[in-house]
């Protein structure tokens, strides 16, 4: 009776467990569809030159061992494909908080294929796309930098600054450049401290 009964809550933990990663899939594929296009709104806007051909963002999310529309028949694969690994490492092998997602750069994956340079120029461009979006539902947000421009060429620094000109949040910035790229390119009243 006892193993009947563990075996009846496992399955409906089971399947709270696959309801509740459906819910927050489909928020988390939500979100990444809006920071793709934020992302490339801000490539396109300061970035793209008649040189580049394809500059373009893709994040790709990756559900873990999730398939099937509904819990029955994603139960029976799963069960005859995992169920006994899953019994021996004690721990489910589905479900959101292992799923992924890969940022894809120029048809590529950026952690493989971009350079370092190009690396952190997504990654300050998803910390920008994450607070426009904070700052349009109504909350303010504070961008920290720590030396992130030291793998940009001038180019990519001139631009880079630019786009955080037109921000409206407060930012904390440290970089090892001449301030002189940050004179150039922000007002007075826009700066409230520079240490060489």
């Amino acid at each position: 009776m006892t193993h009947r009964t563990n075996s009846d809550e496992f399955d409906i933990w089971t399947e709270k467990l696959w309801h509740e990663s459906r819910a927050l899939q489909e928020h988390r594929r939500d979100y990444l569809q809006r920071l793709e296009q934020s992302v490339n709104a801000l490539l396109a806007n300061y970035f793209l030159t008649s040189h580049d051909a394809d500059l373009t963002v893709r994040f790709e999310y990756t559900p873990k061992n999730m398939s099937g529309d509904d819990f029955n028949t994603f139960w029976a694969g799963y069960r005859t494909k995992h169920g006994q690994t899953e019994q021996e490492w004690r721990r489910s092998l589905f479900g959101a908080h292992l799923d992924d997602f890969a940022v894809i750069f120029q048809n590529k994956k950026a952690r493989v294929y971009a350079s370092r340079g190009q690396q952190k120029l997504l990654v300050l461009l998803i910390k920008i796309a994450q607070l426009q979006q904070l700052s349009s539902s109504g909350e303010p947000g504070v961008l920290l930098l720590d030396d992130f421009m030291t793998d940009f060429d001038a180019t990519k620094v001139e631009r880079s600054v630019a786009a955080l000109k037109d921000l409206q949040f407060q930012m904390f910035l440290s970089c090892p450049v001449s301030p002189d790229v940050f004179l150039r390119n922000l007002s007075p009243g826009d700066i409230t401290h520079i240490r060489l």
